[in-house]
């Protein structure tokens, strides 16, 4: 049997079944077993649907990936799919316009982060965004968006609350220690959650990360969670989004966190002025209004 990793459903292939100049191309059938996530496939005329060359021994050449391979009759392939083409609701690079139609109801958005200065606002209008940066969705009565940077933090969230988000933004690689690592896929947060979350999932190359996916949109920002979900914004709603308001962020104060939240990271006031300085450069750049509460 061979086994062949399929990265994506939109990838160049050329399949050939037969025997020397007597073959069929069956391109097309290849296609639509990787379009149905098809994992194993015999070749043998029924599969290619005909049979080019009677009582002789045939075989599949298949290109694909840029590896041509040669299968022989009655033989098998093995194909094993990237979790991220797997998952339906899910926004990558080739799809990124799928945003215009779910974003653009929108036009201000309420990022919530930690600090000592964050309130639960309920929401008064449809076309606002509320953005909540890791536990603080549990002390929300309206959110749309779970923000995560860092593995640890999906233990930490309520489950039921992953039923009411419409949205989770990630890495493909989370932080563990607050640092790159291959064992932070984000297929354990999926695979947590998986049977709660109906929303869709937005996958992306944190700057951290050592391997970089061309199948994902990529975020230069890792400064905090909060400046991380705050450029994608800026980058992907600026057609829709006015202004930014940040509640629980860049607010100097002699605690770390709010008292409804426990949390590991050191915030002293020269790092909170640069979190800060940082989203009042991006959001600046990006000519979309901005406050901090």
């Amino acid at each position: 049997m061979i086994n062949i990793n399929i990265n994506s459903k939109d990838i160049p292939i050329c399949a050939l079944y037969g025997l020397d100049k007597q073959v069929i191309n069956v391109s097309e059938k290849i296609k639509e077993c990787i379009e149905n996530q098809q994992t194993n496939l015999t070749v043998n005329n029924k599969t290619m649907g005909h049979d080019p060359c009677v009582g002789k021994k045939k075989s599949l050449i298949l290109t694909i990936n840029n590896r041509t391979y040669k299968i022989r009759e009655r033989h098998s392939i093995s194909f094993t799919f990237n979790k991220i083409i797997t998952v339906k609701k899910i926004i990558l690079q080739e799809n990124i316009k799928l945003i215009n139609n779910l974003f653009s109801k929108y036009n201000t958005v309420r990022i919530f982060g930690k600090g000592p200065t964050f309130t639960n606002i309920e929401k008064k209008k449809e076309s606002e965004l509320y953005i909540g940066i890791n536990q603080t969705v549990n002390e929300l009565t309206d959110c749309d968006i779970l923000a995560l940077n860092d593995l640890h933090n999906i233990d930490k969230i309520d489950t039921k609350i992953f039923a009411k988000l419409k949205f989770i933004i990630m890495p493909e690689y989370l932080h563990i220690e607050w640092k790159f690592d291959k064992k932070g896929h984000w297929s354990k947060v999926y695979d947590k959650i998986n049977d709660i979350f109906n929303g869709y999932y937005i996958i992306f190359n944190l700057v951290t990360s050592k391997i970089p996916n061309p199948l994902l949109v990529s975020l230069s920002n890792g400064i905090s969670t909060a400046n991380t979900v705050a450029e994608f914004v800026c980058l992907f709603l600026k057609k829709y989004i006015i202004k930014i308001d940040f509640h629980g962020i860049g607010i100097n104060s002699a605690k770390n966190y709010h008292d409804k939240f426990i949390g590991f990271g050191y915030y002293n006031n020269r790092r909170i002025e640069y979190i800060k300085k940082n989203l009042t450069d991006t959001c600046t750049k990006y000519k979309i209004s901005f406050s901090f509460n």
